[in-house]
C-alpha cells in the first residue's frame, strides 16, 4: 500500500502515540472505520491521520476509507472544528495548537483556502488560552528541538518549562528530553536562575 501524505493543516494537532493509538487500531479492526479519512484536493490527509495510522501501521492492515473535503472555507477551521470536539487537551497541548494556528495562517493563502493571519488574540481565543501562554508556545516552537515540542504536545511537560529548556542549545535540550520530564522540570528551574541572574546585572 503506497504511503499517503499529511496535510501540513493536520499537523497543528499532537498525534496519538503508544497505547492511545493501539486502542484506537484495536476498535477500528472490532467496529470498522466508523468516520472516512478526509483527503485535500492536493491528495494528503486533512483529517484522520490517527486513523489511518491505525489501518496501516498494525497488523491485520484495514483498508483505510477516503473521502475528499469539498475545498469549502478554511482548511484550518476544518481541522479545528472536527478535532476540538473529539481531543481532549490541556491547557498547555491547546496552547501549542494556537501557536501552530498563528504561524499556519501567517503563510499566504493557498488556491484552495482563504486563510488569512490570524492574529494571536484571535487563535487564543479560539482555542480558549491565554495570549501570554500562546506567546510561550510560539517561542517554544521556534527555538525549541522537535523532541521537546513533541512531550508538551503529549501532555507531559509544561509550555512554560519546555521554553525555559528552549534556551539551550539544542544538543543539550536534546540530552534533557532523554532523561525523562523531571530532568526537563530541574532544567527550567536552572534555566529561569540563570536568566534572572543575567537580567540583574545587565
Amino acid at each position: 500500500m503506497t504511503a499517503v501524505e499529511f496535510h501540513e493543516a493536520a499537523g497543528i494537532f499532537p498525534l496519538l502515540e503508544g497505547q492511545e493509538l493501539a486502542e484506537l487500531a484495536a476498535d477500528i479492526r472490532e467496529h470498522g472505520l466508523r468516520e472516512p479519512i478526509v483527503l485535500h484536493p492536493d491528495g494528503r490527509i486533512l483529517d484522520g491521520r490517527n486513523r489511518y495510522r491505525a489501518c496501516v501501521e498494525f497488523e491485520p492492515q484495514v483498508a483505510p476509507v477516503f473521502e475528499a473535503w469539498d475545498g469549502q472555507g478554511d482548511e484550518i477551521d476544518f481541522v479545528v472544528s472536527l478535532n476540538l470536539r473529539r481531543r481532549h487537551l490541556d491547557n498547555d497541548q491547546r496552547r501549542v495548537v494556537a501557536a501552530k494556528i498563528v504561524t499556519y495562517r501567517a503563510g499566504r493563502p493557498t488556491k484552495y483556502s482563504q486563510s488569512a493571519k490570524v492574529s494571536r488574540e484571535q487563535a487564543a481565543t479560539l482555542m480558549n488560552v491565554d495570549v501570554a501562554g500562546l506567546d510561550r508556545a510560539r517561542a517554544l516552537i521556534r527555538h525549541g528541538a522537535p523532541e521537546l515540542v513533541s512531550i508538551v504536545e503529549r501532555g507531559d511537560v509544561s509550555v512554560s518549562a519546555a521554553a525555559d529548556v528552549a534556551e539551550l542549545p539544542e544538543a543539550e535540550q536534546r540530552e534533557v528530553v532523554a532523561r525523562g520530564a523531571e530532568e526537563i522540570a530541574v532544567a527550567a528551574r536552572a534555566a529561569r536562575r540563570s536568566s534572572r541572574a543575567r537580567n540583574s546585572t545587565a
